[in-house]
């Protein structure tokens, strides 16, 4: 096939356009959007589930099919819907291949995007059904795919040491964050409104950050451990004015009166023991989980919060902190997973197992106007190198030469 042919990609958009985005789903939806905004050569066939529809108007080399099946989606309904009416090439972004197609097709080209193997390491990963299924389809989609995407050098790694396959096979391509969207928001939101959203979530004073969801490889046990560990010192200041010029009393081995943290995501698996950590280590008056929020208010409360922190026992990415270091504040984060790769010299990094490391490291945070300036200058430094932008290009030429080699 010759280069300059448009080609028709498919794409499994069922992840990209659901209520709550998080990880996999958040990372299809904006990869499609970066890929609508640069490509009007190829053409595109977005697969969706019934029901599902983009929430903004696509170009016209983008033609939305609902695949109209409720279960089985992926292998049947995805599946015959590629036999009957094949692309030229398919991209899966979250590790689940139809296998019928591969195997009946075996010349279409397959590339498909793999997130992490946190569901293979980890046992509390999900219930047992969602564990083995989740490793199941992660190990075909790697076999039998003709490349793979991973979204950093430490799952590339992880997938090259666990499976038997050629480095060739699998590229690196990172994930991205769209830094005007956050300077954009930092210029229009006034300080009135910041805390007029910081109040509705009865957020009171100044604040520690969490974002992602409620789940047991997210450490957040360990997080409201140490978050008690923190003792009380002068006033810190707050961003909103509440505390502002105030002076704290020392209070001894009892808690710092004039913090909170804030965990803001949903509800994932195995969440009781978090929800009752803050009971457990006589802090619950000074931990708030606020769910699911809208973009809108996860901006405010990024650019509101005096450090924001994820100590993760691993992750195969870390979006999150892009965001943090994209709306300048200070990041505490874990060093473990691909987390250090991208974080860059823009955060602190802290032993996930070790509750006093993470006390120490965001009381440090807090109190050193010196290391909270170079931790802030160092991640807008970094999350520079992250686009969505380039995530995109990277993501069509790769699928453009996988068919260009096969032809």
């Amino acid at each position: 096939m010759q280069a300059k042919t448009p080609l028709t990609i498919g794409i499994d958009a069922s992840r990209a356009f659901v209520d709550d985005p998080a990880g996999p789903e958040y990372y299809s939806l904006h990869l499609i959007e970066n890929i609508a905004k640069i490509d009007t050569f190829n053409n595109y066939k977005l697969y969706v589930k019934v029901g599902q529809s983009p929430n903004h108007a696509l170009p016209r080399n983008f033609q939305v099919i609902q695949v109209r099946l409720p279960r089985l989606w992926t292998q049947v309904g995805l599946a015959l819907e590629t036999l009957l009416r094949p692309p030229d090439v398919l991209f899966v972004p979250a590790h689940t291949l139809p296998l019928i197609t591969k195997m009946l097709l075996p010349h279409m080209p397959i590339l498909v995007t793999v997130h992490g193997l946190e569901g293979k390491f980890l046992p509390q990963s999900g219930n047992s059904l969602a564990h083995i299924y989740r490793n199941w389809s992660i190990g075909w989609a790697v076999k039998f795919s003709d490349r793979l995407i991973a979204v950093s050098e430490d799952t590339k790694r992880d997938v090259l040491n666990t499976y038997n396959i050629s480095p060739n096979k699998i590229k690196v391509i990172h994930e991205g964050v769209d830094l005007m969207y956050f300077v954009a928001d930092k210029y229009s939101s006034s300080k009135a409104e910041a805390c007029s959203i910081v109040d509705k979530f009865g957020i009171s004073k100044d604040y520690i950050l969490f974002v992602g969801t409620v789940q047991p490889r997210k450490n957040l046990v360990r997080l409201i451990e140490a978050f008690s560990l923190l003792t009380n010192r002068d006033s810190i200041g707050s961003g909103c004015g509440r505390l502002i010029g105030q002076r704290k009393p020392k209070l001894g081995a009892r808690y710092r009166d004039d913090l909170e943290l804030v965990i803001t995501g949903k509800l994932g698996w195995m969440y009781e023991d978090v929800l009752a950590a803050p009971h457990r280590f006589g802090v619950e008056s000074r931990v708030k989980f606020i769910g699911r929020v809208s973009d809108a208010e996860l901006l405010e409360l990024y650019s509101e919060a005096r450090v924001f922190v994820l100590p993760s026992v691993t992750e195969g990415f870390g979006l999150p902190i892009l965001e943090a270091q994209a709306s300048g504040i200070p990041v505490v984060a874990s060093n473990s997973g691909a987390i250090p790769e991208v974080a860059g010299n823009g955060a602190l990094l802290v032993n996930p197992l070790s509750v006093k490391e993470i006390s120490q490291a965001l009381e440090k945070v807090l109190t050193d106007d010196k290391l909270r300036t170079k931790l802030i200058a160092k991640g807008r430094e970094n999350v520079r190198l992250y686009s969505w932008t380039t995530a995109a290009d990277s993501t069509i030429k790769m699928l453009r030469g996988m068919l260009v080699n096969k032809s």
